[in-house]
């Protein structure tokens, strides 16, 4: 016996929470004449990005109370499985184009994952805005994850599995990202909107 949790399970719980702290932080903010509209919109998109890595990552989630086990898979050596299942591919010839396609979608995916990460957090946060911070977050972030998935197989969640290379492609996905902000965004941006700086504003117009 046991029950299965999906991505909705997670928005019917922490949206309504997370729309009333928002809603709170706004009113606090404006009494204080310091709501920034713009920083408002990317921080917004960024509590949204956590959601849907949250529910990629972990979801759907069975809880499991009959004592069956899930399916579990720890890889620890970095690269080695990746290199032998592309190794792999020329000797099935029959599994060429799906096997590509799989390893472009995992490698690619694991990637793209964090990359939203590495460009929202120096952009809200000024503190984030060194390129060691920002790899040893997404590197604990991602680890973080992983660890979650890895636990989940002991209250049955199947075929969750504890891969150091997807660490290792979401902490270099988040170092893209920083990497775009760098070059990219940051010459178009004022920071002062994004970092808290005091501008009076009416919020009740």
């Amino acid at each position: 016996m046991g029950i299965m949790l999906d991505f909705r399970t997670l928005l019917i719980f922490i949206l309504p929470i997370l729309i009333l702290v928002r809603v709170m932080s706004i009113r606090k903010n404006c009494n204080k004449h310091q709501f920034l509209i713009k920083r408002e919109i990317v921080l917004n998109l960024f509590f949204i990005y956590i959601l849907c890595f949250i529910g990629i990552t972990l979801f759907p989630l069975l809880i499991n109370w009959n004592g069956q086990s899930g399916i579990v898979s720890i890889n620890v050596v970095p690269v080695f499985n990746t290199i032998t299942g592309i190794s792999m591919i020329p000797q099935q010839p029959e599994m060429q184009y799906f096997m590509i396609k799989f390893w472009l979608k995992n490698i690619l995916g694991n990637m793209l994952l964090l990359f939203p990460f590495g460009l929202l957090l120096p952009i809200l946060w000024s503190k984030f805005d060194n390129m060691r911070t920002i790899l040893l977050i997404s590197f604990l972030f991602s680890l973080g994850i992983e660890i979650i998935q890895l636990l989940s197989y002991y209250i049955g969640n199947m075929g969750r599995s504890f891969d150091i290379d997807d660490i290792i492609l979401n902490t270099f996905g988040a170092w893209l990202g920083y990497l775009f902000y760098r070059k990219i965004v940051h010459k178009f941006i004022n920071n002062q909107i994004f970092y808290g700086i005091q501008r009076n504003v009416n919020c009740h117009r």
